[in-house]
């Protein structure tokens, strides 16, 4: 979760135009060779250029300065997402994102996210936080208007209905150590913690509840115990927050090297909604 120096570098040479395109067409128009912000056209992203310009005032930077600067991401969720859009992305279309997503994840949906965010705002949760998570590319709304949680390395994903109660929620690819993640945005300070939830949604709601400098990780259950030992071996604090019932019950046994907090009813999904209902 921490980059390194070449990272960093390797981020900041990354091709802006075709990451706007591929992560934030809806952002962005094209005039002549160049993208501008739909909704301020003096800022310019020139076909091939790993940077901004702004004509209205001279700024200018790499792409990791832009996507901090215009879109609010962490330095760290740029520097992922760029890495990940570089090392993946070959193509400069609308469909790009298609192609840096592994065989057997949805594909993206062609409209707006809107029905995922509604969704989640109905579980209790805030909407800037969702559309941080959309301009990461952590979260997309795909071609059935579910939800799929997606992590940097596009190598694992929740996916979770919203539309009814038919679809739940399934984890791809199952059995594996792969988890998804998120840090604050916004975040100076690289986070010594990090929680480990069952879902994203209960990883977002519970970042919502504490506010709280860390990394917010979903394992999709606690079936994942390759995804449990895996964050054991990096170098952060890792601390259970998984379900309070009996399989939570037996993970915590299970990890009982590791620090541990529990909800007050079945998940931080039910806490935070318990919360905002008695506002």
């Amino acid at each position: 979760m921490k980059f390194t120096k070449e990272q960093l570098a390797e981020a900041r040479k990354t091709n802006l135009y075709d990451y706007m395109l591929a992560n934030h067409g809806d952002m962005v128009i094209k005039v002549g060779n160049s993208l501008r912000f739909a909704s301020n056209h003096s800022v310019s992203i020139k076909y091939g250029y790993s940077g901004f310009y702004d004509f209205a005032n001279g700024n200018s930077g790499n792409s990791i300065d832009f996507l901090v600067k215009y879109l609010d991401y962490s330095i760290s969720d740029a520097v992922f997402a760029l890495i990940n859009s570089s090392n993946q992305v070959s193509s400069s279309s609308t469909t790009a994102i298609q192609q840096s997503i592994k065989a057997g994840f949805p594909r993206q949906g062609s409209n707006a996210a809107r029905k995922v965010i509604d969704y989640l705002k109905n579980r209790g949760l805030d909407e800037p936080l969702i559309l941080n998570l959309l301009k990461a590319g952590l979260l997309y709304q795909d071609d059935h208007s579910n939800a799929v949680f997606i992590n940097r390395e596009r190598t694992y994903a929740e996916i979770r209905g919203t539309q009814g109660t038919s679809f739940k929620s399934q984890r791809k690819p199952a059995g594996s150590d792969k988890f998804w993640y998120f840090n604050p945005p916004n975040s100076s300070v690289f986070p010594q913690e990090c929680y480990i939830c069952e879902s994203c949604i209960d990883a977002m709601s519970l970042f919502t509840l504490l506010q709280k400098n860390a990394f917010y990780i979903s394992i999709g259950g606690v079936g994942n115990k390759q995804a449990i030992d895996t964050i054991k071996q990096l170098p952060i604090k890792p601390i259970l927050a998984v379900d309070n019932d009996i399989a939570g019950d037996n993970c915590r046994q299970q990890n009982a090297d590791m620090a541990h907090i529990v909800p007050k009813f079945k998940d931080w999904n039910e806490d935070l909604i318990a919360l905002r209902g008695n506002d």
